[in-house]
């Protein structure tokens, strides 16, 4: 199925910043689809995705931090 897979990006409010958590996924088959961030079979039941690789991205809103000079503002 990872021919059928697709980027998926779901955004979380989180304290002082912003989290994504950025997927490679698909349904489990060619018929499923993923609406409103849920998995779908073709007769529109919930199904598990299938996940292939994830990574967290953590975006903080607090101007001071100081742990990484380099990309600082």
């Amino acid at each position: 199925m990872i021919h059928l897979a697709k980027p998926i990006v779901r955004r979380y409010d989180s304290s002082d910043g912003t989290e994504y958590f950025i997927s490679i996924e698909s349904g489990n088959s060619d018929k499923s689809r993923y609406i409103n961030g849920k998995w779908y079979n073709s007769e529109f039941l919930e199904e598990p995705g299938i996940m292939y690789g994830f990574i967290r991205l953590r975006l903080c809103d607090n101007s001071s931090n100081d742990y990484l000079h380099a990309i600082k503002n």
